[in-house]
């Protein structure tokens, strides 16, 4: 008959198997899980990051609609479309129309040649200026062919190229498919973290093998610098973009939301900002004479859009995120190279989910070595005791039949006294 330890240890084996192979499924299985949510990771990201932003919104609807949920989050939701998601297409999509325009008026094949013929006029005057410095039997019709011949396979090239962007941008079009699949699961994904939302956390964390508290630690920074940052970043790039179009209006340069739209974009790119847009602008103004217009635009730049970003960030950004400046800077450029244009928002949330994670992990090991220096403590102390109930043990050990010896002595009559005779 097995004694009970050898059931135990097969038992204990069964179990070390059977959970071995049901790591190895669900290892399998997650991989697979992933493989189909891949296509749509990014649009429900996009969908907690609005369901986050929006839960002031959603308060109210819930107040609003007296509890029911479901309905408050269908209210959040579309207020969320009409507010964010139709100003964004109409944007996009007056922003493409006018930037088909300009490529078709200014970059086609017969502005390229207009300029060629221009430029032609312009290569006999620099060819005499070149003349005169090179020695006298020097062809002026060989550098004014070279010349030419240079600047025409350039703008050859240019140009032929010119074409092709015009068909792209209309191209562009057979995308749309994909971009509705795109929102429609965004904008799903938000009406369920918002009538779910708790729901989902709890059931999430039930999974997750760290204390609660842990967890709320994480997704309250989470919270925090999705807020701070994604808000930040928009509202200061939709501020500049803003301000870079009404000065374009002012000064009659056109294409109005071409520079909205390329100025918001710019603004979220660390070290170009709105600054790569302005500037260039400026100087081709101050290069074709337009001197007033170009200082005017660069100054406006420098003080204004410039300063928008500097009092929307350190206003939104001020007591919320507790991360080093040049670790969001690092971040958000490590974000744009891994991620692309998401690398913006998901750098420093990814930066500041680690973040939490440290901390978590710095209290947890302070926590197991107290209680592992209490438990040290507590084991010495039984030992010094141990060793001093050893030690008194010991002591009357020895003590008692020393005492017994002694008693027996004392009351043991001596032997001579024994051995004498009775007194008469």
């Amino acid at each position: 008959m097995p004694a009970p330890a050898d059931k135990t240890s097969d038992k204990s084996m069964v179990k070390a198997v059977s959970l071995g192979v049901l790591s190895l499924f669900i290892g399998v299985f997650v991989l697979m899980f992933y493989q189909v949510m891949a296509p749509y990771l990014m649009s429900l990201l996009l969908a907690a990051i609005l369901a986050i932003i929006a839960q002031p919104l959603h308060r109210r609807s819930l107040e609003f609609c007296r509890g029911w949920n479901s309905v408050a989050a269908s209210v959040t939701t579309t207020g969320v479309v009409v507010v964010m998601v139709i100003p964004m297409l109409f944007a996009i999509t007056l922003t493409g129309l006018e930037l088909s325009v300009f490529v078709q008026d200014n970059l086609s094949d017969a502005s390229w040649e207009s300029a060629k013929n221009g430029f032609a006029k312009e290569v006999d005057w620099v060819v005499q200026k070149i003349v005169r410095v090179l020695p006298a039997d020097t062809d002026p019709e060989m550098i004014k062919r070279q010349l030419l011949d240079a600047v025409q396979s350039q703008m050859k090239l240019v140009g032929s190229g010119t074409s092709q962007i015009a068909a792209s941008t209309w191209g562009l079009i057979g995308t749309v498919l994909e971009f509705v699949v795109q929102l429609s699961v965004c904008l799903l994904g938000l009406y369920f973290f918002l009538a779910d939302g708790p729901r989902i956390l709890k059931n999430t964390s039930q999974l997750i093998p760290i204390q609660p508290e842990y967890q709320m630690q994480v997704f309250d920074q989470f919270t925090k610098v999705t807020r701070s940052v994604v808000l930040g970043t928009l509202l200061a790039a939709v501020g500049q973009g803003a301000a870079m179009a009404i000065a374009a209006g002012v000064l009659g340069l056109g294409h109005v939301f071409v520079f909205g739209m390329v100025t918001t974009v710019a603004s979220m790119v660390p070290i170009v900002g709105a600054a790569g847009i302005y500037a260039p602008v400026s100087l081709l103004l101050i290069i074709q004479g337009h001197y007033a217009a170009g200082i005017g635009l660069f100054l406006f730049g420098f003080i204004v859009i410039s300063s928008i970003d500097n009092v929307v960030r350190a206003y939104i950004l001020s007591s919320n995120v507790q991360m080093h400046p040049l670790l969001g800077f690092v971040s958000i450029l490590g974000g744009l190279e891994v991620f692309g244009l998401w690398g913006i928002f998901l750098g420093p949330m990814i930066a500041s989910v680690l973040y939490a994670l440290v901390r978590v992990f710095n209290q947890e090991l302070r926590g197991l070595m107290s209680q592992s220096s209490r438990t040290t403590g507590n084991v010495a102390g039984d030992n010094n005791m141990m060793a001093n109930l050893a030690s008194d043990v010991a002591a009357a050990m020895i003590a008692t039949p020393t005492a017994v010896v002694a008693t027996m002595v004392e009351a043991t009559p001596p032997a001579q006294e024994a051995s004498k005779p009775p007194a008469c």
